[in-house]
């Protein structure tokens, strides 16, 4: 699931490989720019403090939220309360649009800048809160990583987030057990 909350959640970076390195990339104008770009966000602006501070706000919100879901548990009702402040706190219009044959409603910020995409990522949150799977919904396994992931998969046990992280926990996996039966 390509989604613009879950991007957004997983801005904040871990080395994955266990080095203890961890990388805000709301701070880096280069990540910034291309996740602007990919989601056609804008308004963001890395050189001010108030917008990284709003953002890491939001992030970690929903990452509370997602902590959770994940955890078999209903969000707590003041997390809820917090995300309703950051959808009600900007003026919308819906807009309805079609696509192959499909329509669409969707609400659409009438303000610019920062408060727009603040909006979008709740929004984007808060939609596959009502519609998606959440039963789905994963952190990688990879106790180094952490990052947030939905599971495509048939049988629904995709445990890493992706290969790197996967490959890496099965050969730590398999040296432990080695040593294990070389102790033996």
């Amino acid at each position: 699931m390509n989604a613009l909350w879950i991007d957004f959640v997983n801005s904040d970076w871990r080395d994955y490989r266990g080095s203890g390195r961890r990388q805000d990339r709301l701070e880096d104008p280069q990540w910034l720019r291309k996740f602007r770009r990919e989601w056609g966000l804008d308004g963001i602006d890395p050189r001010r403090p108030e917008h990284h501070l709003s953002l890491s706000r939001l992030r970690s919100l929903l990452q509370g939220i997602v902590g959770s879901i994940v955890a078999g548990a209903p969000p707590r009702q003041r997390d809820l309360a917090a995300l309703n402040r950051w959808l009600s706190a900007r003026p919308v219009r819906s807009r309805l649009s079609s696509e192959r044959g499909q329509f669409r409603l969707q609400l659409v910020p009438t303000a610019r800048g920062l408060d727009a995409v603040c909006f979008a990522i709740a929004a984007s949150f808060a939609e596959f809160l009502v519609e998606g799977d959440l039963s789905r919904l994963r952190t990688c396994d990879n106790a180094d990583c952490g990052w947030v992931f939905y599971d495509r998969t048939k049988s629904r046990t995709r445990r890493w987030c992706g290969d790197a992280c996967g490959n890496l926990i099965k050969v730590r996996e398999f040296r432990e057990r080695r040593k294990r039966k070389s102790k033996s």
